[in-house]
């Protein structure tokens, strides 16, 4: 089973919250938490899923899938700030294309 974490707790995550339920039921996935750099989200849940902070993943082998506009800069905090390599790295619901392909 691959393990996922989403970035980023706005607008795009809340809009995707359906699509992600129907891939871990017909997909061999399991997303298993929501990051966020907003301190104020940090155990709050949203969406049946816990909100945490960035820098709880750096030892876990998650595909880490960014849901915010700021793609290019998160993949640069992930990458620079807490050691994932960038393969794990995947944007969006062009990263979800990843999983159903698969």
């Amino acid at each position: 089973m691959e393990k996922i974490v989403l970035f980023g707790a706005g607008k795009l995550y809340c809009d995707s919250i359906e699509l992600i339920e129907f891939m871990e039921k017909c997909l061999d996935i399991q997303c298993v938490g929501v990051m966020d750099n907003r301190e104020e989200l940090w155990g709050q849940v949203i969406g049946n899923r816990k909100i945490i902070q960035p820098q709880i993943i750096k030892d876990c082998d998650y595909y880490v899938i960014s849901t915010v506009n700021y793609y290019e800069e998160v993949k640069k905090q992930l990458h620079e700030l807490y050691d994932i390599e960038l393969v794990k790295i995947v944007e969006g619901h062009t990263g979800l294309q990843v999983f159903v392909g698969s």
